[in-house]
């Protein structure tokens, strides 16, 4: 899946009714998340289930939680830059 993939989703939930968004069934599991002392709540944003699993299956084909380990442990994260 392309980042390009993802426009459907964007362009399905500019449309989408609030209120419909937030009597999605699973909706309250999903959007919830407390880690490292951290809480995140998506449960008011515009995004469903269908675009929340689009956008994780993104991040797993673009290895995105590898790239942050990388540069966390002060990898360079873009050789184009020629910098460290």
């Amino acid at each position: 899946m392309t980042p390009d993939d993802l426009k459907p989703h964007a362009d399905r939930l500019a449309r989408a009714n609030m209120g419909a968004l937030l009597g999605e069934t699973g909706r309250e599991q999903a959007l919830q998340f407390r880690a490292a002392g951290l809480s995140l709540d998506l449960r008011r944003q515009r995004l469903d289930l269908e675009a929340w699993g689009a956008l994780l299956e993104t991040a797993r084909e673009h290895q995105v939680i590898d790239r942050l380990r990388a540069l966390y442990c002060g990898d360079i994260a873009n050789p184009t830059e020629g910098r460290a």
